[in-house]
């Protein structure tokens, strides 16, 4: 981490760890003694997943947090841990179709180290097969071989969840792309895709390295 400082979503600006959602708690993130399930802590965009004592971290999408009790993502104000009260009815939670990632990875360089990202010739829908849990039993199941997204089953109940940044869904964990050989490439990407994106920053988790978009070109920068 360079200066102490990581990239902050809401404030779109370079944080203190402490100030960032997601960030603060991460020390006590642990399956030790849970039930498989999924959990949160506090009012966060970022939950986890218990199977068998392994734990699988997923964030939710851009500006959404995460309910346990409802087991979705949705708007501060429906979610209780966030001081909301999802009772009251509001216009209703715009979210993106379950779409399946396939693109290329590309490996572009990050100081010492490198930084993977996992796309495909376009997007395609999910099918019903794919996310249904009938005949799987409670855990993480993947929905291809080179994915980001996979499916959590809870007593017959599936839940579509997500690899960080730089990180498929392989032989029941996230793994780093690059470890995993049905996302092998030579053809190069970006960690964020800015050909679909607004202008502006993006965060990739809880880390100093953030991405820039502008005109869809996506340019690495970093948090002093």
């Amino acid at each position: 981490m360079v200066g102490g400082l990581v990239f902050n979503p809401e404030s779109n600006q370079c944080d203190y760890d402490s100030n960032v959602v997601g960030c603060e708690a991460r020390e006590e993130v642990s399956c030790t003694g849970r039930k498989d399930g999924t959990y949160t802590i506090g009012c966060s965009s970022t939950f986890f997943f218990c199977s068998n004592g392994n734990l699988h971290l997923s964030t939710c999408q851009h500006g959404l947090f995460y309910d346990v009790v409802r087991n979705t993502c949705d708007h501060k104000w429906r979610i209780r841990a966030c001081g909301g009260h999802p009772e009251v009815q509001r216009e209703p939670v715009t979210r993106a179709p379950l779409l399946v990632p396939t693109y290329p990875p590309e490996v572009i360089s990050r100081g010492r180290g490198r930084m993977w990202s996992h796309k495909v010739s376009g997007y395609g829908s999910l099918s019903s097969d794919l996310l249904s849990c009938e005949g799987k039993p409670d855990g993480s199941h993947s929905i291809s071989g080179c994915a980001q997204q996979y499916v959590m089953c809870t007593d017959g109940v599936s839940q579509l969840a997500e690899c960080p940044d730089e990180q498929v869904f392989s032989q029941g964990k996230c793994t780093p792309i690059e470890q995993v050989a049905e996302c092998r490439s030579s053809e190069p990407a970006s960690p964020i895709d800015c050909s679909i994106r607004d202008d502006g920053n993006y965060g990739l988790g809880c880390t100093s390295n953030f991405i820039f978009c502008s005109g869809g070109i996506a340019m690495p920068m970093v948090s002093f």
